[in-house]
């Protein structure tokens, strides 16, 4: 168990098979190193070695954070283990209790009495999932059990304890070369050929690594400190989306201006309210300005995503979704005709129900759109990144 001193504070839970043969106290160091890494002032972090299958030893790291520092920001629920569970092997009841005491029962009680804490300094809570968690897998029902009731449980508690200001958000890797497979009885040779396959069939042709995992936790935990570093004016460029020629004067002035473009940010969109029963229901359709015509839009905009980031993974391009909830814009004005006050009591009403309190920012969208675009984001790719403030955990209803 590591408690990283980075600033603010807070509880990195991480778990090894070895306690017994000695090899636990190997990989403490580790990971503290790799929490000093992420570090800015490179401070050496607490390490605590505990069991997080027992209630005590969660209370004891808990405590030992309180003390040491005073205070916890943020729980990073780390911890966790694979082992091969057929259904019909003799162990699958007990293997499937160790994992689930793991991974699931561990984050439960470290949650729950971490609540007083968080509360006090608004802090958040963030759940180290698994795409095992979103997709089934044979001979391993344990863990992609507790991974799906792990993202629930995400959920539920962004809905839960937005209003007393902590959020909640699970991050969910892919392929990453650590030893949770270690106790499979294979070689490192063996391990390494295994990573090595799966991130071939990537289209970003190779598996994770720690690092780029450490710096989204990092990500989400802090506020980026500005969109643009260097404060640099944009060229601008007024043209109609809808017109190709003024599509491609948009990016012949790019390439113009700056010799090479690095990152395209697709944020144009429109949409109007019409029923379908609505004599102009085609009509409206066919221009883009219906309701159900923006949602399909979007639908359709996310599947392009991920099957652009599969096809033009081997050119070494990346390619992600950003998908906002409630954000104050113009939208309103431009498409409902409101005026500037009942926009604003628009969103007011929206994002009433929200767990953060309020309704986004453009710089909340700017945020994760500079952080997918970044180096830190190099192993993302065919993402929708949901944010939306809670939107879709606590169920909100937008009617319009």
């Amino acid at each position: 168990m590591i408690v990283p001193v980075t600033g603010p504070y807070g509880a990195v839970t991480v778990t090894d098979e070895g306690v017994n043969s000695g090899l636990f106290a190997e990989n403490v160091s580790k990971v503290s190193k790799q929490c000093s890494d992420v570090s800015p002032k490179r401070l050496k972090p607490l390490e605590v070695v505990a069991d997080v299958t027992k209630e005590e030893d969660l209370q004891r790291l808990l405590d030992t954070t309180i003390k040491t520092f005073g205070k916890l920001d943020f729980l990073v629920n780390n911890a966790g283990f694979l082992q091969r569970s057929g259904i019909c092997e003799p162990d699958y009841i007990d293997k499937c209790k160790a994992i689930l005491n793991t991974n699931l029962n561990s984050v439960l009680y470290l949650t729950h009495k971490s609540i007083e804490y968080l509360e006090k300094s608004k802090g958040n809570i963030i759940n180290i999932s698994s795409i095992a968690g979103l997709r089934s897998g044979k001979n391993s029902s344990a863990y992609h059990m507790s991974k799906a009731a792990l993202d629930m449980f995400t959920q539920c508690m962004a809905a839960e304890l937005g209003v007393k200001g902590i959020r909640v958000n699970s991050v969910n890797p892919g392929a990453v070369r650590t030893n949770i497979v270690r106790n499979f009885n294979i070689t490192n040779e063996q391990l390494s050929g295994m990573w090595d396959s799966r991130g071939a069939k990537y289209p970003v042709g190779r598996c994770g690594q720690g690092s780029p995992n450490h710096g989204l936790v990092k990500s989400v935990a802090t506020p980026c400190s500005d969109v643009s570093p260097k404060r640099l004016k944009p060229l601008e460029v007024v043209a109609d989306v809808t017109k190709e020629e003024d599509l491609q004067r948009l990016l012949d002035t790019t390439i113009k201006t700056f010799g090479k473009l690095d990152i395209l940010v697709n944020n144009a969109g429109a949409g109007s309210l019409v029923a379908i029963t609505d004599e102009n229901f085609i009509k409206n359709h066919k221009w883009g300005k219906l309701f159900t015509s923006y949602c399909m839009s979007k639908a359709a905009l996310d599947m392009f995503t991920k099957c652009m980031a599969a096809e033009l993974g081997v050119k070494g391009i990346r390619v992600n979704s950003v998908n906002p909830g409630g954000v104050r814009t113009n939208y309103g004005q431009a498409n409902f005709g409101l005026n500037k006050d009942q926009e604003t009591a628009m969103w007011d009403k929206f994002c009433a129900t929200y767990p953060v309190g309020r309704a986004g920012e453009g710089l909340d969208i700017a945020n994760a759109i500079a952080f997918l675009a970044s180096d830190q984001a190099e192993f993302v790719t065919g993402t929708i990144f949901v944010i939306d403030g809670g939107h879709i955990a606590a169920n909100a209803n937008i009617e319009l």
